[in-house]
């Protein structure tokens, strides 16, 4: 992690999965409702998922409903990165031209509040469990799995880093995979998943010389975080709830080093509600157990994002406008009480 990027209090932020079949509906919902900060979209259709864009680069491979990864041969011993130039490739990769083209027309032309953009990418954890899941050796999968998030990775960057110029960049690792991965029947090993993230981590920070950016991993679900903060990252997306209170004495110095936290403070798979009342006691109370393990509390706000704690693709387009509203609601508070914080504090 280099330093610290200069980002507001609470910025509201998100996973990137909304209920649209089509790109420019999608791209414009996100624009709208996000403006300061967007996600690239995906769509609830299907072929547009992170595994999608996996498969694209291995020759015989296609994705089976809900989302598993099926190869016409396991016996694989290399990727096929015959392009990097994601603007022409179409399927999974179809949409991020749409939200270039948008970002040019609306947001650096418009906006003066604009201040960067987030994609995210299969994580090299996740995408290695895929081609395990597959057939492939572990060991080959790893492999296989970091080149491959590595490449879209680094690619992603650079495409989205020629479109808003000095604004930041947030490549975010998708790792579902990593749920539960403290259990001891995890297939890796701590090593093995510090050293698949080390070197996407690395890779991307090759780049940092273009322009601020974040490195961030997202894992939806309980985690062993101590091994994901470990790996470099400079922003974690941490669902409430998810035990990052275990990692606390590792997100300290995480938060001293310019490490930022997006809080899943609105919740996917259970009712919202109205107001944010409820989701703001749950994040407040979560909070308070951090700063009990020793977290600093003005850190612990200041540099924290507030998001949804998941893709919201499975929602109606009502109730994802709804969730939207709540994390904006959740971001003016998480600023207000920052300020708060500073000014108790003296700072």
């Amino acid at each position: 992690m280099d330093g610290p990027v200069a980002l507001r209090f609470g910025l509201p932020t998100s996973i990137g999965g909304l209920p649209f079949a089509d790109h420019a509906t999608a791209v414009e919902f996100a624009l709208e409702n996000q403006p300061w900060f967007p996600t690239v979209p995906r769509l609830r259709s299907a072929g547009t998922g992170l595994i999608h864009q996996v498969a694209s680069f291995i020759d015989g491979a296609h994705v089976a409903e809900p989302g598993i990864l099926e190869l016409a041969d396991p016996d694989i011993s290399s990727v096929r990165i015959e392009s990097t130039d994601l603007r022409t490739l179409t399927g999974s990769f179809a949409g991020l031209a749409e939200f270039i083209a948008q970002v040019r027309a609306k947001h650096l032309t418009e906006s003066s509040e604009f201040l960067g953009v987030r994609a995210g990418v299969l994580g090299p954890a996740t995408t290695a469990l895929a081609l395990r899941s597959a057939g492939v050796p572990l060991d080959l999968a790893l492999d296989i799995g970091t080149t491959i998030s590595q490449t879209i990775a680094v690619a992603l960057h650079d495409e989205l880093r020629r479109a808003v110029d000095g604004a930041t960049v947030a490549i975010v690792l998708s790792e579902p995979g990593l749920v539960g991965s403290m259990h001891p029947t995890f297939p890796l090993l701590c090593g093995q998943v510090h050293s698949a993230l080390v070197q996407v981590v690395d890779a991307l920070d090759t780049r940092r010389n273009h322009g601020p950016m974040l490195i961030g991993a997202h894992v939806p679900g309980r985690t062993d975080w101590a091994t994901v903060i470990a790996s470099g990252v400079s922003l974690i997306s941490v669902p409430v709830g998810g035990n990052l209170e275990g990692a606390a004495k590792h997100l300290q110095p995480f938060l001293d080093a310019g490490g930022a936290v997006a809080w899943g403070a609105v919740p996917v798979d259970e009712p919202l509600g109205t107001t944010e009342e409820l989701l703001w006691r749950r994040l407040g109370a979560f909070w308070c157990s951090l700063v009990g393990a020793g977290v600093d509390p003005f850190l612990l706000r200041a540099q924290s994002f507030v998001s949804t704690s998941g893709g919201l693709g499975h929602f109606g387009v009502s109730q994802a406008s709804n969730a939207f509203a709540l994390v904006d609601a959740l971001s003016v508070r998480v600023r207000r009480q920052a300020a708060g914080t500073r000014l108790s504090l003296g700072a």
